[in-house]
């Protein structure tokens, strides 16, 4: 690795530096708890702070046992440059905690055959050196680099593990659950509509069962024969997302039958639900027990591996 190298960036150097960690332990669950202090360790080495030698670099070694001495050099390297070169932290910072995503766009590119100059580029127009760069911008230069450098088929697989991406952040809906969706439609095109009318849900705020009914739609005009099977796995992560807030909002509501409708009503549009509680019950230490819980129980946004359908 050459990272500081003036020829290279610095930040595709650090994603090689994450990337043979990953591999060397081979276990997400650790590698995923290497990449949560990582963050941590960064902000200490920007600062120099008593705790970096203390108590962070003593964490941080043990996930380094079974690599090689160079990794242990290069770590070494990241935090001089954390230390001492202006705005790395901060876009190493971001760097690990999108690493699963970059990981991602690195795989799809690798399955496709392209090179290492395409995901350079890619590294570069995310800009992770310039803190002030607005979203769009780097949007814009990602795929302007993409639409030149690739061809439409990994364009096309690009775009859908973008649009994952914002389903996932948004909606909490799990990987694995849209790996099954867009296995059993089994047409890119298709599964790239159905993860915009997901992404739809919260980006115009629209409720869940009509987002179910435009995917629904859309899909037995398409390809009819697949709805039944993906109509099942849409449904079991809907309920399944709202187990949690259900199952502890049984043990405030007494009443059963108003636990029923509560529940149905829940299922088919949390937002709207919940915005107008004071309309079916006027027990308003309920609404505000009810409230605080919805919070408390908020899906968690799923971390982990980006696997590539093939």
């Amino acid at each position: 690795m050459s990272v500081g190298d003036p020829t290279v960036s610095p930040f595709l150097d650090a994603f090689k530096f994450l990337e043979t960690i990953e591999k060397d332990l081979g276990d997400d669950n650790l590698f995923t708890q290497f990449l949560e202090l990582l963050p941590v360790f960064a902000t200490h080495a920007a600062k120099e702070s008593e705790e970096l030698q203390t108590q962070l670099v003593p964490a941080i070694h043990p996930f380094l046992a079974n690599s090689s001495s160079a990794i242990f050099a290069t770590f070494e390297t990241l935090a001089e440059l954390v230390k001492h070169q202006p705005g790395f932290s901060d876009g190493f910072t971001r760097l690990v905690e999108s690493y699963w995503v970059q990981a991602h766009v690195r795989a799809i590119l690798t399955l496709a055959g392209f090179g290492e100059d395409v995901f350079r580029g890619y590294i570069t127009a995310l800009q992770l050196g310039a803190p002030n760069a607005e979203h769009q911008d780097i949007m814009r230069r990602i795929w302007n680099w993409f639409e030149a450098n690739v061809d439409a088929r990994t364009l096309g697989k690009l775009r859908i593990a973008f649009l994952q991406e914002e389903v996932a952040q948004s909606m909490g809906m799990d990987f694995e659950t849209m790996a099954k969706a867009q296995t059993t439609i089994a047409d890119d095109e298709l599964y790239h509509d159905v993860l915009n009318y997901l992404v739809m849900s919260q980006s115009q705020n629209i409720s869940w069962y009509q987002i179910f009914d435009m995917i629904r739609s859309v899909v037995l005009r398409r390809k009819p024969a697949v709805w039944e099977e993906l109509d099942a796995i849409l449904s079991d992560w809907r309920i399944a997302s709202a187990e949690e807030f259900l199952s502890k909002a049984r043990d405030i509501i007494e009443d059963d039958e108003f636990y029923a409708e509560f529940s149905a009503q829940y299922i088919a549009d949390s937002d709207e639900t919940m915005n107008s509680l004071e309309t079916i019950t006027d027990d308003d230490l309920l609404v505000d027990q009810l409230k605080k819980l919805q919070i408390s129980a908020a899906s968690p946004r799923p971390q982990g591996p980006r696997r590539p359908v093939i």
